[in-house]
């Protein structure tokens, strides 16, 4: 059965952009492994990430993450069952975008809901021209 999470959390104080790539090229090559696809957005402060794959598989992973010193105030956004993924083909796109989607802020409000921000976070992948959707 697949899995997505979507999650939030806020960037560790002097975490910069050379440690994000070397944190981008391990998650690549583990989700590679794991066969977990998914996109990773960087905005103002924040990591919004999500993760798609065999649910065991995702878990793995989020514990990692839970643990890992660079992320704070880890908060999973939404955990669904699905029968496609929405980014196929992708070990894990990255976003790096100056505003957060507005979308965010509502759900982190109760007042809208994950796939609310996925399609947002989608929409702006495929603006940025950075993911093949099929």
């Amino acid at each position: 059965m697949l899995t997505r999470v979507i999650y939030t959390s806020r960037i560790a104080a002097g975490v910069g952009m050379t440690e994000i790539e070397r944190l981008l090229a391990r998650a690549r090559r583990m989700n590679r492994q794991r066969d977990i696809t998914g996109a990773l957005m960087i905005c103002q402060g924040r990591f919004v990430q999500v993760l798609e794959g065999r649910s065991d598989a995702v878990e793995l992973v989020m514990d990692a993450i839970t643990r890992d010193s660079r992320h704070h105030a880890v908060e999973v956004l939404g955990r669904e069952f699905i029968l496609k993924r929405q980014f196929s083909g992708w070990d894990m796109a990255l976003l790096v975008h100056p505003t957060c989607p507005d979308s965010l802020g509502l759900v982190l409000s109760g007042v809208a809901a994950p796939t609310q921000l996925l399609d947002e976070i989608v929409q702006m992948l495929v603006d940025a021209g950075t993911v093949p959707f099929r």
